[in-house]
């Protein structure tokens, strides 16, 4: 059993079991040695590469699906920045009919104040003839 020297830093696992290039660490399948012991652990050995790479394809669907949310932020956000525009043209808006009443007020106070004042100058209401 030889034990290679070269590692893959990013799972600390030497590169040739990584790999999948040979099970160097456990005894052959037709050795005398193996007992229950040697087949618990090359169970366990199979199952932990089949972990890793399941591991692997979800680490990289989670990847893809932050590219994908941050995509979809990006084209969001600017509608996120026409609804707040909205919201403050609705406020403008909302002032200018809060200001409309009173001034509706007074320029029917107004016409109420030329029309009395007309009539008390002249004796008739104002009035323009249609030609």
């Amino acid at each position: 059993m030889t034990e290679p020297t070269q590692q893959d830093n990013s799972h600390d696992v030497p590169v040739e079991i990584a790999n999948g290039g040979g099970d160097s660490i456990l005894p052959p399948e037709g050795d005398r040695r193996q007992d229950a012991t040697s087949k618990a652990f090359r169970a366990v050995y199979h199952k932990m590469q089949s972990t890793e790479i399941r591991l692997d394809a979800q680490d990289k669907a989670i990847k893809e699906n932050t590219e994908l949310t941050q995509k979809i932020k990006n084209d969001t956000g600017e509608i996120v920045e026409a609804f707040a525009s909205f919201k403050g043209a609705f406020k403008v808006l909302n002032w200018i009919g809060s200001l409309a009443k009173p001034v509706a007020y007074l320029v029917m106070l107004g016409s109420a104040l030329y029309g009395l004042i007309a009539t008390v100058k002249g004796g008739t209401p104002p009035h323009h003839p249609i030609k």
